[in-house]
């Protein structure tokens, strides 16, 4: 899987050039990639592994979509 580690509203969101997730109560949703380019923040591997220790596995298919270039 290919994807940048980013915040947005204080929660983990990961993105690459055609999908976008986040957790919301718990679990990993997919998340709008339009609104995700706009509004979350780059913080890095290591910062959000720092920030965000115990996370849930990420959905089977998360990330398997051809990457687009916006």
């Amino acid at each position: 899987m290919d994807f940048r580690h980013y915040r947005m509203e204080n929660r983990p969101t990961l993105m690459n050039g055609s999908e976008a997730w986040w957790v919301v109560d718990g679990e990993w949703r997919m998340l709008d990639t339009s609104e995700a380019f706009m509004n979350a923040v780059f913080i890095g591997e290591s910062v959000f592994g720092r920030r965000f220790k115990f996370l849930p596995p990420l959905p089977v298919g998360a990330f398997s979509a051809p990457i687009r270039l916006h």
